[in-house]
């Protein structure tokens, strides 16, 4: 069996913007286990607005006004 992920942006699974994808093997056996997206440019930019959203409306932006 292998494991086919997508990406984790914003607390949803979601596909890349490109086609690639990038194959995992079980280092102990060198056998495939799955695959991951091989990310592109816009992932990394959705990636990073996700996480400052949630940085400045999240529970840290409350936990340091309070």
């Amino acid at each position: 069996m292998t494991w086919d992920y997508e990406l984790y942006i914003d607390g949803q699974q979601t596909p890349s913007d490109g086609d690639g994808r990038i194959t995992v093997l079980d280092p102990a056996t060198e056998e495939v286990i799955g695959s991951v997206p091989d990310s592109t440019g816009t992932d990394m930019q959705r990636a990073v607005a996700a996480a400052r959203r949630a940085f400045d409306e999240g529970p840290w932006a409350l936990a340091q006004a309070g």
